[in-house]
């Protein structure tokens, strides 16, 4: 059984509780400190550690705790072989050996303390040391996820680049997520117009021939009810849609664009107009504009007549 010395001691009272009893169990050899382990050795560790701090407390010197403590262990030790009437006989065959070690002031005040703890509780001791209890050693499962591991500093990007690739893979994600909306949207109002155009069709098939007036304008209304009820949610849907495809561009465009990655993309909100090519003059126009010239040349030089008669019959009266 391994005994303390001076330095071991006194390194043992600088420090706090829980620290020095740990410490006093690995210099004794008394294996690991724990109650959750080892009730017993945690029981046995804290005995010595408190008749040692007794020790101290009082004055005693560094070779008088040291010698507590052995004194303690050994007696500890019988605890379980003996009864209490024993170990009274067994101190008493001892005090001999503290007296001479301790003193006599000593050996009063460390008989006091004795007598007012261990022996008090002996019976509390002698079950606790006697019966082995089974160590409890929790065990628990833990994960452990190694880091990704970086990658070279030639790819890597600044970091308001990747908030903003961040930030527009989020938007485009969400703009995937609408336009598979808006293809099962479709799918829905194609099954519905595909219903509703077979009901429309059952009504007519049942209406009698011949069809009177009223019959007539009854099948001509609900048809067109039928498809303005259609048209109307086809163009609601539309305006939903653009409006999306609107919101999601203005939200692109809004990004904070580095200026590493150039000016941002710019969204024309309808595809531009198409002009039509210019055709030749066909030779029908052709002759249709050289006859309308000839026209105007030929009232331009040909002088109007006047109403007297012609200009012979003029020269001749004169």
């Amino acid at each position: 059984m391994a005994a303390l010395n001076v330095a071991q001691a006194q390194q043992i009272a600088s420090c706090k509780q829980y620290q020095g009893q740990r410490m006093l169990a690995e210099f004794l050899g008394l294996g690991p400190y724990g109650e959750e382990r080892n009730l017993q050795n945690a029981i046995r560790v804290d005995f010595l550690h408190d008749h040692m701090t007794l020790a101290v407390s009082k004055g005693f010197t560094w070779e008088q705790v040291c010698s507590v403590v052995e004194f303690a262990q050994d007696f500890l030790a019988d605890c379980a072989e003996k009864s209490l009437t024993q170990m009274v006989k067994t101190y008493q065959a001892r005090s001999a050996e503290l007296i001479t070690s301790l003193g006599q002031r000593n050996y009063k005040i460390y008989t006091d303390f004795l007598f007012s703890t261990f022996f008090t509780h002996f019976q509390l001791y002698k079950h606790v040391l006697s019966n082995s209890r089974e160590e409890n050693i929790p065990r628990v499962g833990v994960d452990i996820h190694t880091p990704i591991p970086p990658l070279p500093l030639a790819s890597a990007k600044e970091l308001s680049v990747w908030n903003y690739e961040a930030s527009l893979s989020e938007l485009e994600k969400r703009e995937a997520e609408l336009e598979e909306q808006r293809r099962l949207r479709k799918q829905q109002l194609e099954a519905e117009a595909t219903v509703n155009q077979a009901a429309c069709q059952s009504k007519v098939d049942s209406v009698q021939t011949p069809f009177t007036h009223e019959t007539l304008g009854e099948m001509i209304r609900s048809v067109l009810q039928d498809y303005a009820t259609a048209t109307s949610k086809a163009i609601a849907t539309e305006i939903k849609d653009v409006a999306d495809d609107l919101q999601i561009k203005f939200e692109k465009t809004s990004l904070p664009r580095p200026a590493a990655l150039g000016p941002p993309p710019r969204y024309s909100p309808k595809p531009p107009v198409q002009l039509l090519p210019k055709t030749a003059p066909s030779k029908a126009n052709n002759k249709l504009n050289v006859k309308n010239e000839k026209s105007k040349l030929s009232a331009v030089s040909t002088p109007p007549r006047s109403r007297g008669g012609s200009s012979k019959a003029s020269m001749r009266h004169q």
